[in-house]
């Protein structure tokens, strides 16, 4: 005979969506930063000592950067092609500069650019590669032209590797209940073809 009951329908497999990806790197105690990758766009935080700038340049020396540098009310996109100050870009390739608070001392500001902008003195960043970069930090403000204040001692600037890239999912699946079935009892007929023989 065939079975008497229908399999149990497994539950289906829960996966959460990954979150962004977020890494955070901490040159001084002057200079944080913390950056979140979002499809093809990336947004960098600084948290940075109320009165000074921080600066970001993708590259591996001031001689050919791709830089950003912010104070507590201004970020600006430049480029930086020695040690010098960093000429502004004609096309600012950074949207969504705000400041959003001050606490401690510090102050955060937040940028977000695309991995490949349309401006040829911008670097690409590529996901899950690692990428050059530079950093320092100094006293006072960004000037409307641009111009602030040149950094000082080797502490306040140096460079780095960072790789930005996608987040794994934090959560595993959810096993499925096991396929539950009866078991089969054993086949039975039967026949009468007369009174003496069943």
């Amino acid at each position: 005979a065939p079975a008497t009951s229908a399999p149990v329908t497994p539950n289906p497999v829960a996966t959460t969506p990954s979150p962004p990806a977020t890494s955070r790197q901490t040159w001084a105690s002057d200079f944080t930063m913390n950056w979140v990758l979002n499809g093809d766009e990336v947004t960098f935080t600084f948290v940075c000592t109320v009165g000074k700038w921080c600066a970001l340049g993708f590259g591996s020396s001031m001689s050919d950067a791709d830089v950003v540098v912010c104070d507590a009310t201004t970020c600006l996109d430049m480029t930086s092609s020695g040690r010098a100050n960093p000429s502004k870009d004609t096309s600012q390739d950074i949207t969504g500069v705000s400041n959003t608070g001050t606490a401690g001392g510090k102050y955060t500001v937040q940028w977000t650019r695309k991995l490949v902008t349309t401006d040829a003195t911008d670097k690409t960043i590529t996901k899950d590669v690692p990428t050059n970069v530079i950093w320092a930090f100094g006293p006072g403000d960004i000037q409307a032209s641009g111009v602030f204040s040149k950094h000082s001692a080797t502490a306040h600037r140096s460079n780095d590797v960072i790789t930005i890239s996608d987040a794994p999912a934090t959560s595993a699946p959810v096993t499925p209940n096991p396929v539950a079935t009866t078991p089969s009892p054993p086949a039975t007929s039967r026949q009468t073809w007369a009174s003496d023989f069943t």
